[in-house]
């Protein structure tokens, strides 16, 4: 099967071209460098998790790994240095990425969001309007620029909503 490289779906409402021009009081400048960048990742199939890792730190990119929601909100909470990006799977024994993000939102309120799941149906309308979401399986390239993309763009501060699962969803 053969994956695009421009196809992971932005939830955002800024686009590339919108670029300095689009900025707004109370934003959050990009984060561009990899070297100085942390991203934690949330993912429980571990061959996913691994395969993310070694993209990213190809890149220079500093990571932080949780296998389940649980665990990357008590490295979120215990870890001193920034966290630039939140990079969760959306579905997660124990706690689902979008509880996760509100819970290190909270705490972490610059912290920029992508989620990724095999699982799209209705997730899109249930995330917060300042993330990324990308359909796994995703080509590499996809994982690249959705990572670049977010990081390069200013941050509104939102947060997801109260309860996303609002609705009768439920965690896997």
């Amino acid at each position: 099967m053969r994956y695009g490289y421009r196809s992971f779906t932005a939830t955002g409402k800024y686009s590339a071209a919108e670029g300095q021009s689009g900025r707004q009081e109370g934003d959050v400048e990009p984060v561009q460098e990899p070297e100085t960048t942390t991203i934690l990742i949330a993912e429980d199939d571990a061959r996913i998790r691994d395969l993310i890792g070694r993209i990213l730190e190809k890149l220079g990119y500093r990571l932080l790994m949780a296998q389940d929601g649980k665990e990357a909100a008590e490295i979120a909470a215990a870890h001193d240095g920034p966290i630039d990006l939140l990079l969760s799977d959306v579905m997660m024994p124990e706690l689902d990425g979008p509880h996760l993000a509100a819970i290190v939102q909270d705490a972490r309120p610059d912290i920029r969001l992508i989620f990724m799941s095999g699982y799209s149906n209705g997730l899109l309308k249930m995330l917060d309007r300042n993330c990324l979401f990308i359909q796994k399986p995703f080509h590499p390239g996809t994982l690249i620029e959705a990572v670049r993309s977010t990081l390069a763009k200013p941050l509104r501060r939102t947060h997801l909503l109260a309860d996303p699962w609002a609705g009768g969803h439920a965690t896997a």
